[in-house]
Parts: structure tokens; C-alpha cells; sequence
């Protein structure tokens, strides 16, 4: 059974492609209203004209469908993307977010000397977060149920244990190590989001292994092999659905929630607690440099 989420307003970041898309597709299958966002208009489009096909008809007022350019690698651009996305909606209920990228080279910093795979992963996306708060804020006043879901990592990730004198894996960057932080910074930030807005519901999610493109970045073999195995995947729309109570289900209102891929409550690490503090204050002093527009 969907839900019927009819009059809710979604944005779904990285919602061009894999994951993200197939939020979209549920989204408009429940009836919400969704903004589509991510780097590529013409898949923006394509993605337009998706949920056109599966919404469910006559409904009133009907339910709008937009894309709207970001480039979640740059916290400059995610600042200027909340600027614009307020000024436009009076409104939102769900922020989604699963910009990702997947690539075995090394730390490749972006201009704005932040690792690639740590910004669109973590710093991108909580300064969204962090951008978009005021019309958060705005919507639950009314008394809407206001939930973010981070899909990444959530319950399946270790902790990084350099948390204190490399941070930002300037000096023990390594795959894993990449993937941990990044996991384990999301659940530090929106611990420490839901504990400084008590209105707002926050939830970071692992998918589990979902059918999509990932892995493009791959060497040719890699790529193959990934490509061959991804037909035992579930699809990125049941991907969305599982994951869907995040947004509605009141076993995750309130507070803050690690989600697993089946759609169960999960565990933080055993650094979470020690970590949150100093993660949490670099984190803003990071954002400090790139005040809200």
C-alpha cells in the first residue's frame, strides 16, 4: 500500500539518477509534489515526464513537478541553491538527499579543497541542511511533519578513528576510510541537527544493493563485473519504497534515526558519542566560511 503523501512538497537532491530517481518515481506515485535536483537538466526532464506517467490522476490541486540545478561537490553552490530554493517555495516537508559518487581514486580535491567523495557525501549535503533550516523550521511551525533523509551509509559504515587530527583525510585518506568518515560524519550531523531542531524529524539511511549505475567511474573491467552483478539488485523505486516510512512512518518521527536496508531501526558506532562534539563544531566553522547567501 502507498501512503498518501497528496499536498506534501519534496525535494529530492540527486534525484537525476539510481537512488535518487527512485524516490522521485515514489514520490510522485504517493501523489507529493517533488523538485527535482541535480547537475543534469535533460535527465531532470526525463525525470519530469517519469512522474507525469505514474502520479496518480485527478487529483486536486494537482501535484507540481520541477528541476532545479546543484552541484552538491561545492558547498558555495549548495549555499546559493537554498538562497534561490526559498525565495521560490513558501514550503517543504521532505528534503531527501543521495548525491553520491563511486570511484577508486584517490583523494581528488574539489576547488574548494575539500576530498570529492567527503563533499557530495557529507559536506554538501548537511550544508543544504543547514541552508535550507529556516524554511524547515517554517513548515513545522505550521505544524507539518517535517522529516531529511540522508541516504548513504547508515548502520552499515564503521567509524573513522581520525576524527580529531585529520578530519577532512588529508593525511590517512584511503577508500575505506572515505566511506566511513562520510557515513559516520552524517550520523554525527544529524544527531546534532535533530537535537538543536526538536521539530524536525532526521534519518540517514543505508540503501542496501540497489540496481543503478553505480560504479561509472569504475576502470573498464571493474565496471563489467559491477554492471553483471547488478541484476541481482532490488530497483531504486524499491529501494524508495522501503525506505519511504523514514518520511512518513511515525516509528521515525521525531528525534534523530539510523535507518538499515531493510527499513529497521539501526545502531550508530561505538565513537559516535566521543566524536559528536568536535565533528559537529568543525563542521560548522566549515559552514562559517560560506555564510548563507
Amino acid at each position: 500500500m502507498l501512503p498518501n503523501l497528496h499536498g506534501k512538497v519534496s525535494l529530492v537532491v540527486g534525484g537525476t539518477s539510481g537512488i535518487g530517481k527512485g524516490f522521485c518515481e515514489w514520490l510522485a506515485m504517493t501523489g507529493a509534489s517533488v523538485v527535482v535536483a541535480g547537475r543534469n537538466k535533460q535527465s531532470g526532464s526525463e525525470v519530469i515526464e517519469m512522474m507525469q506517467k505514474v502520479a496518480p490522476k485527478q487529483l486536486e490541486p494537482p501535484p507540481q513537478y520541477s528541476f532545479l540545478p546543484i552541484d552538491c561537490f561545492l558547498i558555495s553552490d549548495t549555499r546559493r541553491f537554498a538562497k534561490e530554493f526559498q525565495q521560490n517555495h513558501d514550503k517543504l516537508d521532505y528534503l531527501v538527499m543521495s548525491p553520491g559518487i563511486a570511484t577508486l581514486a584517490g583523494r581528488t580535491e574539489t576547488a574548494e579543497g575539500f576530498d570529492r567523495k567527503l563533499a557530495v557525501h557529507y559536506f554538501g549535503r548537511m550544508s543544504l541542511v543547514d541552508g535550507l533550516m529556516p524554511l524547515l523550521e517554517k513548515t513545522a511551525a505550521t505544524g507539518a511533519d517535517v522529516r531529511v533523509l540522508s541516504v548513504l551509509s547508515g548502520s552499515v559504515h564503521g567509524s573513522y578513528a581520525h576524527y580529531k587530527e585529520d578530519p577532512e583525510l588529508k593525511e590517512h585518506f584511503t577508500i575505506k576510510n572515505a566511506a566511513d568518515a562520510a557515513g559516520f560524519y552524517n550520523d554525527i550531523a544529524l544527531d546534532s541537527f535533530a537535537q538543536e531542531h526538536p521539530s524536525i524529524s532526521f534519518t540517514h539511511a543505508a540503501p542496501g544493493f540497489v540496481s543503478t549505475n553505480w560504479g561509472s567511474e569504475f576502470p573498464s573491467w571493474l565496471r563489467l563485473v559491477v554492471k553483471g552483478l547488478m541484476v541481482f539488485g532490488k530497483t531504486p523505486v524499491a529501494c524508495a519504497k522501503t525506505l519511504g516510512p523514514a518520511l512518513y512512518g511515525p516509528e521515525f518521527k521525531g528525534g534523530f534515526h539510523v535507518m538499515t536496508p531493510s527499513g529497521t531501526h539501526g545502531q550508530t558506532t561505538a565513537l559516535h558519542a566521543e566524536a559528536r562534539e568536535p565533528v559537529w563544531k568543525l563542521t560548522k566553522d566549515i559552514f562559517a566560511r560560506f555564510p548563507p547567501q
